[in-house]
């Protein structure tokens, strides 16, 4: 099941990063590019499918201003019914509290995820965090096993290159910093990520690629993220992530995760599932 779930995760991180821009509401105008509301708050809830098995976990897609400069992007997934028995109730969460940085785009100052499941009576808890240190150019990082800390790890920053998390990362190209990619030409970032640089590829899908996907079809925008598979464990099976004409992440897909099948997911709206 932990193989499962973190694909789960990989669907609606990268729905994170797919609208065009983070809107306060679903009935508010598109914030510009270049510039951050004063509140904002943002949530999606998506059904979750495995290998063709219906309701097998929930996701959360969240965005808030914390106050006092600080804004909370957040990413949960945990399963339900038998496949929640399975697992021990597993639980998995990706969290980044971040900053608008010098360059006026979102700069990480910690970055943690967490995985929780039940063990015996009690409940069994691993954290991996990161703390950023912009005037040391470094990255603190350390492992948490039930609340005990373990050593921690001093990783230098890239000269030239932002020290983001892969969430922060997308929550940037969420917001139009990076630009958007077109047919041939990809966009493609760099991010943080188990203690170096990784990139992040972002494609803009064809009408024939559209075609030939029966879950996407009627999707009014398609496009196909490639990461580096040792970062989520996903075995690299391409991300697909469908938005609709407010830049909302409507369906998400892993294809042929672990040589299985697909992980599937779908937006939930005013209680039911989204329909194009």
């Amino acid at each position: 099941m932990k193989k499962v779930l973190v694909p789960i995760l990989l669907t609606l991180l990268v729905s994170l990063g797919a609208g065009r821009s983070w809107p306060s509401s679903r009935t508010s105008p598109i914030v510009p590019a270049t510039s951050v509301p004063p509140s904002l708050t943002e949530k999606f809830l998506y059904d979750i499918s495995v290998f063709g098995f219906d309701q097998v976990a929930k996701a959360e897609i969240s965005f808030r201003e914390e106050g006092q400069g600080q804004y909370r992007a957040l990413l949960d997934a945990w399963t339900l019914g038998v496949a929640s028995k399975l697992s021990g109730d597993r639980r998995q969460t990706y969290q980044a509290v971040m900053e608008l940085g010098p360059d006026a785009k979102f700069r990480p100052l910690r970055f943690e995820q967490t995985v929780s499941k039940k063990d015996g009576n009690g409940v069994k808890v691993r954290v991996k965090r990161y703390d950023f240190d912009y005037d040391r150019e470094s990255v603190r990082y350390v492992r948490i096993k039930n609340g005990k800390e373990g050593k921690p790890v001093f990783l230098a920053m890239k000269k030239g290159t932002a020290a983001a998390d892969f969430l922060t990362t997308f929550v940037n190209y969420r917001m139009g910093f990076y630009g958007r990619p077109h047919p041939g030409k990809p966009l493609i970032l760099e991010t943080f990520a188990r203690g170096g640089y990784s990139q992040i590829r972002i494609e803009a899908t064809s009408v024939d690629q559209l075609k030939q996907r029966e879950f996407f079809q009627g999707c009014p925008g398609l496009n196909r993220v490639i990461l580096d598979p040792e970062v989520f464990d996903t075995g690299g099976g391409d991300v697909f992530v469908c938005l609709d004409g407010a830049g909302r992440p409507l369906r998400g897909a892993v294809e042929n995760v672990l040589n299985l099948g697909d992980v599937l997911g779908r937006l939930i709206v005013d209680g039911d599932e989204s329909i194009f």
